[in-house]
Parts: structure tokens; sequence; C-alpha cells
């Protein structure tokens, strides 16, 4: 933790964001996400039920 040369560090995340960011400021198409990821739909969870079954497990 006493590094301080952090340049071995890169942001994909805002690289990506800036990509498409460019793309639709010039009207061209969206790039393709890149081969082998997936759209990963997000999970619903209900958060009292889950609450409940805590208590009652405790």
């Amino acid at each position: 933790m006493g590094s301080d040369d952090i340049s071995g560090f890169r942001d994909e995340y805002r690289d990506a964001l800036e990509e498409l960011i460019k793309a639709k400021a010039e009207g061209t198409d969206l790039p393709e996400p890149a081969e082998g990821e997936k759209k990963e739909s997000g999970k619903v969870v209900d958060l009292m039920a889950a609450l409940n079954a805590s208590v009652k497990a405790a």
C-alpha cells in the first residue's frame, strides 16, 4: 500500500463510456459489446422477505 505509482492502472469503464459518448455525438453506430460478454439482466430481490427470513432464522 506504500506505492504511489498508479501508471499501471487503467479505467476501462471510463474508456468504454467515452467511446459511447463519442459515437453518439458523431451519430455513428454504437460499438458492440466485446466478444464473450453478454448482457445480464438485474435480479429483483424482495428485501422485506429477505429480512423476515433472516429474522426467523436467527
